[in-house]
């Protein structure tokens, strides 16, 4: 068993915050009749020296979108429809992703109905931070359909490289699916260059990343056949052209992420089959495999269904990965789902391991401005649909994991997406169910990370676990809070639950096997998760 060393824990005492965020506000419209909030980004303007929250919301009725700005206070600014006539978004695949560059221009993208010729084709608008509409853009290749994948923009802002895949079938007998590349002048949303590389029968959605030389990669899966397939990734050149092209088997095998290292390489994470995980180091010249760690979760997970990762300048990683495992509840075996996150270093070791129960990864993200904090955003699902709960976690390098609940103001359809600027704010988007007449409204949330702001005195609670490290047993004290106290193997197996109740725990350990576990506490304003040493 690999060993983790958190330093700080030879201490028996340690603070954590009850909150790391609080709440600011919240705004609940439905905007004329755009009642899903699907996309938030965020820029500070250095002349005001404020943040401003863009939320990009659409409408269950005429569907269309509309861009909505606050500033970070929650004052209105601005709000501005989808202009097209002749198209309209349609079932779930719609807008998929925004970002704003470093002017406060917003560029919105995903896939839409050409109403007149009945296909669907990608789409991109770029709207300026005072609300005006720059361009907006339809690109269409050969085939039937396009679905929009993803887009990456230049290091100088001036292109930006679209991808999505074509439906090619009957123009290439062949294959049929393609991939199809724009790059696209940011601005006025002309294509400058495009092209479509065929790739196979049937294709899922690429995972697009900027390299370090000019060059773009794109991986995905590729189904050879109903009980075949394999994972790809492709290097393609400015103008989409490719320069070499890897697949890799495994028992429906999938890459989930990709990232550049700082000296150049293709790091890459491709789930192998349900219960097996690796990362690759590729050369940027050739793809040719320069190392590879791997990880065997058949001992604690029954399949992943998704991961997500963000690097670090350093080159670490932080993997966040959609677990679900068959575990005992109530006397019975049942399905659980919850996610587990994975550190990995600059070399590719695996140096911590985090998980969180019974909630389904949305998405994970670093601030714009860089900083060792990551920020995660996880939803538990339930019955009605008005307790359904998202949450944002920020994970931090001494090993513990703050979380703040949205249940007050994200039921409903929960959170969709959030974004953070450097910490000090979080935004939110999603939809806020009324409990009144069952209407829909479009809700951005603007959380206040109480840490980054210096926090009172009285939102620290002082934590012990002793003695640390332990043999046949340690003792756990959270003052008055009350919690659970749950602990995890370094493998992230469960091992033992035990309620606290605001008096000294005293945990019996002669069973667990020496080595490294994790604690994770939480009560109902914190949720903290930290290492433990077994001699």
């Amino acid at each position: 068993m690999k060993k983790l060393l958190f330093i700080f824990l030879l201490a028996c005492t340690f603070s954590v915050t009850k909150s790391q965020f609080s709440y600011n506000w919240h705004q609940s419209e439905d905007f004329g009749g755009y009642n899903l909030g699907r996309l938030v980004e965020t820029f500070y303007d250095a002349t005001t020296e404020k943040q401003y929250v863009y939320t990009v919301a659409e409408s269950f009725d005429s569907h269309r979108f509309i861009v909505i700005q606050h500033d970070e206070d929650g004052v209105f600014q601005w709000s501005t429809e989808q202009p097209v006539d002749g198209y309209a978004l349609e079932t779930v695949r719609n807008m998929e992703k925004a970002t704003c560059l470093s002017d406060g221009t917003l560029l919105v993208a995903g896939d839409w109905k050409n109403i007149a010729s009945d296909r669907k084709e990608i789409f991109m608008a770029s709207f300026s931070k005072d609300g005006d509409l720059n361009w907006v853009n339809s690109y269409y290749a050969a085939g039937k359909n396009g679905y929009f994948d993803g887009f990456v923009v230049a290091d100088d802002e001036m292109t930006v490289s679209i991808v999505g895949n074509y439906l090619l079938y009957p123009i290439d007998a062949a294959f049929d699916y393609g991939i199809a590349f724009f790059r696209v002048n940011i601005l006025d949303g002309v294509t400058e260059a495009s092209n479509v590389i065929a790739i196979g029968n049937k294709w899922g959605q690429t995972t697009t990343v900027n390299g370090s030389d000019a060059g773009i990669y794109l991986g995905g899966f590729i189904q050879r056949n109903p009980t075949r397939q394999d994972a790809f990734i492709i290097k393609v050149n400015t103008s989409g052209e490719e320069q070499w092209f890897r697949t890799f088997g495994g028992y429906y095998p999938i890459v989930n992420w990709m990232q550049v290292h700082p000296d150049g390489r293709l790091v890459a994470g491709i789930k192998k089959d349900t219960q097996f995980y690796q990362v690759l180091y590729l050369n940027p010249e050739d793809g040719s495999t320069h190392t590879s760690t791997n990880k065997d979760y058949s001992d604690i997970v029954s399949y992943f269904t998704k991961a997500q990762a963000v690097m670090d300048s350093g080159g670490n990683i932080t993997v966040a990965l959609q677990k679900t495992s068959y575990e005992l509840v109530g006397g019975s075996y049942s399905y659980v789902s919850g996610v587990m996150v994975e550190r990995i270093d600059a070399e590719g070791n695996y140096t911590g391991t985090y998980n969180i129960s019974d909630e389904r990864l949305d998405t994970i993200k670093r601030s714009k401005t860089g900083g060792e904090n990551v920020y995660l955003m996880a939803a538990s699902y339930s019955a009605p649909l008005s307790d359904s709960v998202s949450a944002v976690y920020e994970i931090v390098p001494d090993a513990s994991i703050h979380r703040f609940r949205l249940k007050d103001f994200a039921n409903g359809r929960g959170q969709q997406d959030f974004t953070t600027y450097d910490g000090s704010l979080v935004f939110t988007t999603g939809t806020l169910l009324s409990e009144d007449d069952g209407s829909y409204a479009t809700t951005t949330v603007c959380l206040g990370n109480t840490v980054m702001r210096m926090s009172a005195p009285d939102n620290v609670v002082e934590v012990q676990v002793f003695p640390q490290p332990f043999d046949a047993g340690f003792t756990f004290y959270a003052g008055e809070a009350n919690g659970l106290v749950q602990v995890y193997d370094n493998s992230g197996r469960h091992v033992q639950t035990i309620a606290y109740q605001g008096a000294p725990l005293q945990v019996a350990t002669e069973n667990w096997t020496s080595g490294n576990y994790l604690l994770r506490f939480t009560s109902d304003s914190a949720t903290v998760t930290t290492a433990l040493i077994k001699l």
